[in-house]
C-alpha cells in the first residue's frame, strides 16, 4: 500500500485509500500477532521479556522512522513527500525480511 502510495503521490483519493488499507490492516495483521509471538516465545524464568523488548523496539522504531521521514518530507522539495513513502516501504520492506528470522513457535504440552 505503500508503494501504490508513493507510486501515485499527485492522486488525492488515492493516496488516502491506500493509507486507509494500511491503517486498518496494520493492527490486526502485524501488531497483535506479534505482541502475541512475544508472549509465546518468552522464557518461562523471565515472562515479560519479549513483551517489554518488543515495546523499546516499538518505540525506538517508531523515533527513527519519524524523524528519518519528517527531514525528507520537510526539506520543502518536491520530491519530499513521495521520498518519505519511499523510505516507509523500504523500512517495511526490511521489516518483512527480518520477520523471516523469527524463530518458529512449537507446540507445548503442559
Amino acid at each position: 500500500m505503500i508503494a501504490f502510495a508513493a507510486v501515485f503521490p499527485q492522486h488525492r483519493w488515492a493516496v488516502m485509500v491506500a493509507l486507509a488499507c494500511l491503517g486498518i490492516t496494520d493492527k490486526g495483521m502485524c501488531i497483535a500477532p506479534v505482541n502475541g509471538l512475544g508472549v509465546l516465545l518468552s522464557p518461562r524464568s523471565a515472562p515479560g521479556a519479549l513483551p517489554g523488548l518488543l515495546a523499546a523496539a516499538f518505540g525506538i522504531g517508531n523515533g527513527l522512522g519519524v524523524t528519518s521521514v519528517a527531514a525528507t518530507v520537510g526539506a520543502g522539495t518536491l520530491a519530499g513527500y513521495p521520498g518519505g513513502l519511499w523510505i516507509s516501504y523500504f523500512i517495511s520492506l526490511a521489516a518483512l525480511v527480518t520477520a523471516f528470522f523469527v524463530p518458529r513457535v512449537l507446540a507445548q504440552e503442559d
